[in-house]
């Protein structure tokens, strides 16, 4: 038996309960972001879409990529994360006609800090999450977030994003 148990959420340490994981009581420490300012941006505001999770089913990029069939024009969805050819090749029969995605395949943190400064919005369509660090660390910066609609995402976000159902783009 453990001393002590932390997790990162009130929705881990539930689910820490529910599965009957352990016996001694899980304690929430919530993660934090590295401090950044905004800084006002110099340039006409952009329609960059971020998302900067990995390429895991579970994640579910899918819905984002499908869903840049609905978004309006001038919108660019910024996949930041390394990505293998395989899976950038599955991805890519996805992107709907006229639609920007950008696959980066990684970025350094400078070119991440830079392109999500003048971010339009943070995105993630993941069906499970322990956290969520990437829409805390955009929300320090007064960045939106748009978010599929499960418990984790409600827990750090609150009313700080716009919600929608993971399995429709």
């Amino acid at each position: 038996t453990a001393d002590a148990v932390a997790t990162v959420s009130e929705t881990s340490r539930d689910y820490i309960s529910e599965f009957d994981l352990t016996k001694t009581p899980a304690t929430v420490i919530y993660n934090a972001p590295q401090p950044h300012t905004k800084k006002p941006s110099e340039s006409t505001p952009n329609r960059d879409v971020i998302y900067t999770g990995s390429f895991m089913p579970y994640k579910n990029a899918e819905v984002l990529i499908e869903g840049m069939a609905y978004a309006p024009n001038g919108f660019t969805l910024h996949l930041v994360s390394r990505i293998t050819p395989e899976r950038k090749a599955e991805l890519e029969e996805l992107v709907p006609d006229g639609a920007s995605v950008v696959f980066h395949n990684g970025l350094s943190e400078d070119d991440y800090q830079k392109l999500l400064h003048d971010a339009y919005a943070m995105a993630s369509g993941s069906k499970a999450e322990g956290f969520g660090l990437p829409i805390v660390e955009a929300a320090t910066l007064r960045i939106p977030a748009l978010l599929s609609d499960i418990p984790i995402f409600h827990e750090v976000a609150g009313d700080g994003a716009l919600y929608f159902d993971p399995d429709e783009p």
